[in-house]
């Protein structure tokens, strides 16, 4: 069960890194009155992929009972990590 949780901390985590890899790209010399708005919209992007892979993850590996899905995910996971590394806090 730690090992399910740490997984979900674990896809929170990559979604992280995908945002500052986002905000990193940011021109803040371009940033204007209608930033607020551009990275409210970036963030619900990130937000919105962050809960579908989530869920994605709970349903194949149905909420840990299925361990040969949940070792599927467990390598993803730490590929996309690994891609994103430059990106951790």
């Amino acid at each position: 069960m730690l090992k399910h949780e740490q997984l979900h901390f674990d896809i929170s985590e990559l979604h992280a890194r995908k945002l500052r890899k986002e905000l990193s790209n940011l021109n803040v010399s371009n940033l204007d009155k209608n930033s607020p708005d551009y990275l409210n919209k970036l963030y619900k992007k990130i937000d919105k992929k962050l809960r579908a892979m989530q869920d994605a993850f709970d349903k194949e590996s149905n909420h840990s009972l299925n361990k040969e899905a949940e070792l599927k995910w467990q390598q993803f996971v730490e590929q996309e990590l690994n891609k994103f590394e430059n990106f951790s806090s």
